[in-house]
């Protein structure tokens, strides 16, 4: 019946087709009446057609909602058909941001904790330049324990990866801990009482065993810390003994300034000066060895272990007397008289002695140093004595003079001295060598060297001095002897009968009455028992 409806209908609404305008033209014989006719007949079918459409709407209406539903069922299986080729990209692409939002979301974690740690952080990140402070005040156990502090804290970290932070702090607190050992080496480079150098000397034995207990938290062997123990306190002792030693010396180039003394007073001012630095030597070198036997000895002592730091000090004040004694001998240079020698001997004993009480007595090193120089003294007044004789008889020579009564030379204000000395003495010079001038200054130059021994006599000079006297005897002999070889050549000007006579007789004055007299003296000077 609907297929039916629908060819009624097509027919209907195709009638009135074939009664339009133009084949009313092309049909002029068409009346008015056809057309109203046919006008009848159209509103007939569309009044029809409208009945039909109102009577199947719902019929219309279900095809419409099928059609519908087709067109989206056809766009929605054309979608997947097109999303089918992309799913692997977007999945990964899903991946990728969902692994993206995980890690932003650890990181915010992170953050959130961060902050909420925030000041201890600071606390944490201020630690280095606290440390740095308390150095610069000189508060050594507020550093020590920030040190201590900071391995806890690397300790307690040790296993964690993210602790970036941690160690950048403990490297820093490791340079302050440098910074702290250097600054408490230097203080030991200054004036320091016993209980200041046992606080820096404590300090610095807390730093290595902050050092020893960061080693044992990295897992190392017992016997291996107990060795760096040991050599840790072996290598304080040897920084204690050269910051000491840089104090000791800069008293020492105080004491001991030659620089800048005047040559009328080089002599006292070269003993006042080597006295500074035997008593600078002393009191240094007594309160540094007395700090180290009380800071490191006491340790030593309540254990059976082998006093290493005793030969430790040995070796130290070993060094020390052999540079105390390189300096007083090279301060030896500008001393000439056996006064001065004399007081420089007492200081040094004194020294010496001294030392003795922290067993570095160095007394037997004494002697061979000061009878080098005493001996240096009285043949500086022989030699001197006897180039002065040579040069008057060579005088003599040239000028033709036989017996000289007056010289340029200093002998006379050494034969003034020598004649006051020989007041008090009761060995006296012959009185009848006022006939032989040259002869007469030797005698005064002689007895000079021998008044030197009277001040300061050393028992293992006088086999020396009897050799010398030997030694000075014969070039005495020998001067004579080229005098008078001299004279006696042919062709000699001036007075040569005089001058041969008088060469004799300094020859037999010499050998019969000065030698003997000379031997006699130094015998007298040196103690012997012996008569005219």
């Amino acid at each position: 019946q609907r297929s039916n409806i629908f060819l009624d209908t097509r027919s209907t609404m195709q009638q009135p087709t074939s009664l339009s305008p133009t084949n009313t033209s092309s049909t002029p014989t068409v009346t008015l009446d056809e057309r109203l006719s046919a006008e009848k007949q159209v509103k007939t079918a569309y009044s029809t057609l409208t009945q039909r459409t109102a009577e199947h709407t719902h019929v219309l209406l279900s095809v419409h909602r099928r059609s519908q539903a087709l067109h989206k069922e056809l766009n929605k299986l054309i979608q997947e058909l097109n999303s089918s080729h992309i799913e692997d990209d977007v999945r990964s692409n899903l991946e990728q941001r969902a692994e993206g939002m995980s890690n932003v979301a650890e990181r915010h974690k992170m953050r959130r904790r961060t902050l909420l740690q925030h000041s201890t952080l600071l606390e944490v990140l201020e630690i280095p330049s606290l440390m740095d402070a308390c150095v610069r005040c000189h508060l050594y156990n507020e550093a020590l324990s920030l040190a201590s502090f900071c391995n806890e804290v690397e300790r307690s970290h040790q296993q964690s990866d993210s602790s970036k932070i941690i160690e950048n702090v403990v490297r820093e607190v490791r340079r302050r801990e440098v910074d702290l050992r250097r600054h408490l080496i230097l203080r030991l480079r200054s004036e320091l009482s016993l209980p200041q150098c046992l606080e820096i000397v404590t300090a610095l034995r807390r730093l290595n065993g902050i050092e020893i207990e960061r080693e044992q938290n990295h897992q190392v062997s017992r016997d291996a810390i107990e060795k760096n123990h040991a050599v840790m306190e072996l290598r304080l002792q040897v920084d204690f003994f050269e910051a000491r030693d840089a104090w000791l010396e800069a008293g020492c180039n105080n004491a001991f300034n030659p620089s800048g003394i005047g040559e009328s007073s080089i002599t006292t001012s070269t003993t006042e000066l080597l006295l500074d630095l035997i008593e600078t030597y002393r009191t240094r070198c007594f309160e540094i060895a007395t700090q180290f036997l009380a800071i490191f000895r006491t340790s030593q002592s309540k254990s059976n272990a082998p006093s290493d730091d005793v030969s430790l000090l040995s070796l130290w004040m070993s060094r020390r007397v052999q540079i105390f004694l390189a300096k007083l001998k090279e301060g030896f240079s500008a001393i000439d008289e056996s006064a001065p020698l004399r007081d420089l001997l007492d200081a040094t004993v004194f020294f010496a002695t001294s030392m003795g009480r922290v067993g570095a007595d160095f007394q037997a090193l004494l002697p061979p140093l000061f009878e080098a120089k005493l001996v240096d003294i009285v043949s500086t007044r022989w030699n001197n004595g006897c180039k002065e004789f040579s040069d008057s008889l060579s005088a003599c020579r040239n000028a033709g003079v036989a017996t000289p009564l007056f010289s340029d030379s200093s002998s006379f204000a050494d034969t003034d001295e020598s004649s006051e000395s020989n007041i008090q003495s009761t060995l006296g010079a012959p009185r009848h060598l006022l006939s032989y001038p040259p002869l007469g200054r030797l005698s005064n130059a002689f007895l000079l060297g021998l008044n030197e021994l009277r001040r300061c006599l050393l028992p293992g000079v006088i086999p020396v001095l009897k050799s010398l006297l030997q030694a000075f005897l014969t070039n005495v002999d020998a001067t004579l002897q080229m005098n008078q070889k001299a004279v006696m050549a042919p062709g000699f000007k001036g007075d040569a009968s005089a001058l041969r006579e008088m060469a004799a007789k300094y020859r037999d004055e010499f050998e019969k009455t000065l030698e003997p007299f000379f031997k006699l003296a130094l015998d007298f000077a040196l103690g012997y028992e012996a008569v005219l």
